[in-house]
């Protein structure tokens, strides 16, 4: 995003409790948790952070295809196209998470994440300003923990 050396920005305040920032941070949550697990190589909180931002997409895919949905119809097209995408994916990693494209696959769901993110914070690039988004490195203490234990 704005910043090359960082890898996934987070809050360092309360979660937002509704709307395109609530989104947008657990979309970046997701793909930060993905991030920790692949680096610190810790299959099982891998697979949890991907299990998790599966969980994620299918919440979006359903409020999507919910009677009254405001989203424009195009855009809303093209998001359940990317949810099924995520769905078939996520799958594959799940499946094969010792596969050699476990990396690369693990990757395109981080990248995925960032862009709809930026997107849904109204942000036209990965050089645009995030404004009172803080980044924190992915090497906190508290991460290594998450990391090395997983998530539930």
């Amino acid at each position: 995003m704005a910043h090359k050396n960082v890898d996934m920005p987070c809050k360092t305040g309360p979660m937002p409790e509704h709307g395109s920032e609530a989104e947008a941070w657990a979309l970046t949550e997701a793909g930060r948790r993905m991030k920790v697990a692949q680096e610190a190589g810790n299959q099982s909180a891998l697979l949890a952070a991907v299990n998790l931002n599966w969980r994620l997409w299918t919440i979006f895919q359903a409020q999507l295809l919910a009677p009254g949905c405001e989203v424009p119809a195009e855009i809303r097209n093209n998001m359940i196209s990317l949810s099924n995408f995520i769905d078939k994916v996520s799958v594959q990693v799940i499946r094969d998470i010792e596969g050699p494209e476990s990396k690369t696959t693990v990757d395109g769901l981080i990248e995925i994440n960032r862009q709809i993110a930026s997107g849904l914070l109204g942000l036209a690039s990965d050089e645009a300003d995030l404004g009172d988004i803080n980044y924190a490195p992915i090497d906190s203490q508290m991460e290594r923990e998450e990391a090395q234990n997983g998530w539930s």
